[in-house]
C-alpha cells in the first residue's frame, strides 16, 4: 500500500515539474521572441535604405538599387515614373498627388527621373511616412558624377521653393522662408499651373539677398546699386529720364504705377532717389505677388556726415499711404522685427483714400 502511494506521489510530482518546467520554457521563449523582435527593430534603422525599401507602399516599385544601369526613359514613362527631359514632362500628376497626399498626411511614394547636361539620367525616390520625407538619388549612371552611388537623405517637410522666377518641388527642414544651405534639396520644376493653385503659405524660399533681388529686378530695368558710380547725384537720374517729383525721383516706374500694381497683387518694382543737402538716398523696392513680400534695398554711401554707409536689404509686408504736416507721403511696413520704413513724400489727388495697408 505505502508503495503505491509512493509511485503516486512520484508521478505527481514529476508532473508538476514537466508543468512548472514547461512555463518558464514558454516564458522565456517569449522572451526570446521579444528580443529577436527588437534586435531586428533595431537592425532596421528607421534612416536607412532597408527602412525605406521594407515599405509596402514602396515594394510595387521595387528596390532602387536592382533597376537596371540601363533602364530606359520609355520604360519609366510606362512605370508611372515622373519623366522631367530638356524637351517634355512626362506624368506630371505623380508629383501633384503626391503632394495632396502629403498635405493629407497620408503615406505616399514617387519615383523621379531627370537628367544632367550631359543627357545622363538621375533617379530619385521619394517616400512620406510617420513625418519624415525620405530622399534617395541614384547618380550611378552620371558618367561625371565624383562618386556614383546611392545616398539617402531624410527632411521633415515638403513644399515649394521659390528661387528667383523659378518654382521647385523641394524637401527641407526648418520653417518656410527660412530654408539654408544643406536643408532642403530640390526635385523638379513645378508646373507654370500648379502655380496657381498653391497657398503662399506653401511656398518656400530661401532668404532673399542683394544678389538675388537684382537679378529679379534688372527684368524690371533695375540695374545693381552697387555698380553705379560712386559720384552719381540727382541730376544723373535726370539724364536717366527718371520722373522727377519735388526732391525725389522715380526711376524705371512711376509711384502711381507702383502702387496700383501693388493693389493688384501684381509682381512690381520701382527706384526711388531722394535728394538733400547732404546727399542722396537710393532706394530699390520689390514687391513680390506670390509671397506678398516687399523687399527693399537702401544705398546711403552717398550721404554726408553718417557712420554708417552699408548697402542693406530689408524685408516689408506692407505699404502704407498717409497724410502728415500737409504732406502726402508713403512707408512700408514691417512684421514686427524691423521698424517701419519711411520710403518718400509723393503728390496724390485731394480725394485720394489713404492709409492702404
Amino acid at each position: 500500500m505505502k508503495k503505491k502511494w509512493f509511485i503516486i506521489c512520484l508521478i505527481v510530482i514529476l508532473l508538476v515539474g514537466l508543468i512548472v518546467g514547461g512555463i518558464f520554457l514558454l516564458k522565456d521563449s517569449k522572451i526570446d521572441n521579444k528580443e529577436n523582435q527588437e534586435n531586428k527593430e533595431l537592425v532596421i534603422d528607421k534612416e536607412s535604405l532597408e527602412y525605406v525599401y521594407n515599405q509596402g507602399i514602396v515594394k510595387k516599385y521595387g528596390d532602387i538599387r536592382n533597376i537596371p544601369s540601363d533602364y530606359s526613359q520609355d520604360k519609366a514613362i510606362e512605370d508611372k515614373v515622373y519623366v522631367s527631359t530638356y524637351d517634355e514632362v512626362y506624368n506630371n500628376e505623380i508629383i501633384e498627388k503626391f503632394y495632396e497626399s502629403y498635405k493629407n498626411k497620408q503615406e505616399c511614394f514617387m519615383r523621379i527621373m531627370r537628367y544632367t547636361l550631359e543627357g545622363d539620367p538621375i533617379i530619385t525616390d521619394v517616400l512620406y511616412d510617420k513625418d519624415k520625407v525620405y530622399v534617395v538619388e541614384d547618380n550611378r549612371r552620371d558618367r561625371y558624377a565624383s562618386e556614383g552611388n546611392v545616398t539617402l537623405k531624410v527632411f521633415d517637410k515638403f513644399g515649394v521653393e521659390k528661387d528667383r522666377d523659378e518654382y521647385y518641388w523641394t524637401a527641407y527642414n526648418g520653417d518656410n522662408n527660412e530654408v539654408e544651405d544643406d536643408n532642403y534639396w530640390s526635385l523638379a520644376n513645378v508646373d507654370n499651373e500648379y502655380i496657381n493653385k498653391l497657398n503662399k503659405e506653401n511656398i518656400v524660399i530661401e532668404k532673399m539677398d542683394i544678389d538675388k533681388f537684382y537679378e529679379i529686378t534688372l527684368k524690371n530695368d533695375i540695374e545693381d546699386v552697387r555698380s553705379l558710380d560712386k559720384d552719381y547725384s540727382f541730376d544723373d537720374t535726370k539724364k536717366d529720364k527718371c520722373n522727377i517729383e519735388g526732391d525725389n525721383a522715380f526711376c524705371f516706374n512711376t509711384l502711381d504705377n507702383f502702387i496700383k500694381d501693388y493693389k493688384d497683387k501684381k509682381a512690381t518694382a520701382i527706384r526711388i532717389v531722394t535728394n538733400s543737402d547732404n546727399g542722396i538716398i537710393i532706394k530699390d523696392v520689390y514687391y513680390d505677388n506670390d509671397l506678398d513680400k516687399i523687399y527693399l534695398v537702401v544705398d546711403n554711401s552717398r550721404v554726408n556726415n553718417i557712420p554708417n554707409k552699408d548697402i542693406k536689404l530689408l524685408e516689408y509686408v506692407k505699404i502704407r499711404e498717409y497724410s502728415s504736416n500737409k504732406t502726402n507721403k508713403v512707408d512700408l511696413i514691417a512684421d514686427g522685427i524691423q521698424d517701419d520704413y519711411y520710403l518718400c513724400d509723393c503728390i496724390w489727388e485731394d480725394d485720394e483714400v489713404f492709409g492702404v495697408v
